[in-house]
């Protein structure tokens, strides 16, 4: 588990984006 890590998923598409 990646707790500094966020998946979003828009319109299909999945992306992940680090939390600073």
């Amino acid at each position: 588990v990646a707790a500094d890590r966020v998946t979003y998923s828009f319109e299909g598409e999945e992306f992940q984006v680090e939390k600073r």
